[in-house]
């Protein structure tokens, strides 16, 4: 196991921008967001900031719906090719800014709800919803997709969870390998 040499960073960033910057983070993977508890221990700033919540509970329930629509999927109308499969080529944007997320919910709710029913009909009561799942099928890989997505929701979510914020601003505590220094100021320099 190799060591690296950590510099202890501290941002203090506009509340417009943060969604931006902890994406920016994220695609660099070389920031690791701390607690901030240390940051609350200073009498003077803990009674000027407070802890931000975030989304990650309800990030939660909408990743298990969905990967419960894509196992309907596997269970009922299993493709040839497999997990294993290579997924169609998408943007990074793609990935961080889905944006037919609410679609994709409301498909893995029907679903879900095909799976209800499939189950507790008898056989030849099951062909039409088997039928209907089969026929959404086609939408597994923007599911698989927005199931990406919504993992990385999650991680940004639990990142805004270790912020403490102000009204305009947030401050990030953390450590970033020294090696990725000049990097990271690169990148972030383009933010207030």
């Amino acid at each position: 196991m190799a060591l690296a040499k950590m510099k202890k960073i501290r941002l203090v960033i506009s509340r417009t921008d943060i969604a931006n910057v902890l994406c920016e983070l994220m695609l660099l993977g070389c920031v690791e967001v701390s607690e901030p508890d240390e940051l609350l221990a200073d009498p003077e700033l803990s009674a000027l900031v407070t802890r931000e919540s975030a989304e990650t509970e309800r990030c939660r329930a909408d990743l298990a719906l969905l990967e419960q629509g894509i196992d309907v999927i596997d269970k009922y109308a299993p493709s040839d090719a497999g997990k294993s499969s290579l997924r169609p080529a998408i943007t990074v944007d793609k990935l961080l800014y889905e944006t037919d997320a609410e679609n994709c919910l409301k498909l893995a709710k029907l679903l879900d709800a095909l799976d209800s029913m499939i189950i507790t009909l008898t056989a030849g009561e099951k062909d039409e919803y088997i039928a209907q799942v089969a026929a959404n099928a086609v939408h597994k890989d923007e599911l698989q997709l927005c199931y990406d997505h919504y993992c990385l929701r999650i991680a940004l979510a639990q990142a805004v969870e270790k912020l403490l914020g102000t009204q305009y601003t947030l401050i990030l505590a953390g450590w970033t390998p020294a090696a990725s220094e000049q990097t990271l100021i690169q990148k972030l320099s383009q933010y207030t």
